[in-house]
């Protein structure tokens, strides 16, 4: 599935949060969106996940215009986003955070609950063999957060999925540890990672930088480092030493 964002604009009363901006994510390939905190990444998730509403521009799916009025629109449509700080309910189990929404699959297929709990018990074996579906949600930590909120996501078989800073509840090994699997994300769809930190590029096919609500930048690893400034920046930023 190609997305596109066709000069998106979201402003407040104080501050323009993404001016013109216009990306394309194309099918297949896992992106990374890269810029420094305010650049406007978490928004621009928002406004593809169907959380936010643009004030100008358009999303397009496979070159068709799309609207959004909410998270289902953008569901039906295929597109899940796992957020920076996952929606989990503290005062229940895990199996049963996973429940709450997932009868709803992408593209608007309904899903039962035997279906809900075979799929969560493969993506449990492939992606954390040690979460416990019976623990309190209040009792787990970060990480288990994270694969709570990408099992659920990932329940739904969606052809966009989105990970809004997944290092924000990670770990460094752990994070090194998923972007280095990531390409198990693809099997035809398209992945989108949010972030500011190198490591959360590993697996990315493409990178689009942003700065101050703007593309700065888009390419390879290796074409980005030659070419933006600002990327070399965010890079050597985080460099050990």
């Amino acid at each position: 599935m190609d997305v596109a964002l066709e000069h998106i604009s979201k402003r407040y009363l104080h501050k323009t949060v993404l001016e013109d901006l216009s990306l394309v994510f194309q099918g297949g390939m896992i992106h990374a969106l890269l810029g420094e905190n305010g650049a406007g990444k978490s928004t621009t998730a928002a406004v593809l996940s169907g959380a936010l509403k643009p004030d100008g521009g358009r999303i397009l799916i496979d070159g068709k215009a799309v609207r959004f009025s909410s998270p289902r629109d953008a569901l039906r449509a295929g597109i899940v986003c796992v957020r920076q700080r996952p929606l989990i309910a503290d005062g229940i189990s895990v199996w049963e955070n996973i429940l709450l929404g997932t009868e709803y699959g992408a593209a608007g297929k309904t899903l039962k609950k035997g279906e809900i709990f075979s799929r969560a018990e493969l993506l449990k074996s492939k992606w954390a063999p040690h979460l416990n579906f019976r623990a309190l949600a209040a009792h787990i930590g970060g990480d288990e957060r994270f694969y709570t909120a990408l099992i659920s996501a990932l329940i739904r078989e969606p052809r966009m999925l989105i990970l809004d800073e997944p290092s924000a509840n990670l770990d460094p090994e752990l994070e090194r540890e998923i972007t280095s699997s990531a390409a198990r994300l693809r099997k035809g769809r398209t992945t989108l990672v949010i972030t500011h930190r190198m490591a959360s590029m590993a697996s990315a096919d493409a990178v689009h930088v942003l700065d101050n609500g703007r593309v700065e930048a888009f390419g390879s690893h290796e074409d980005l480092v030659r070419a933006s400034g600002l990327y070399r920046r965010i890079l050597a930023e985080q460099l050990p030493g």
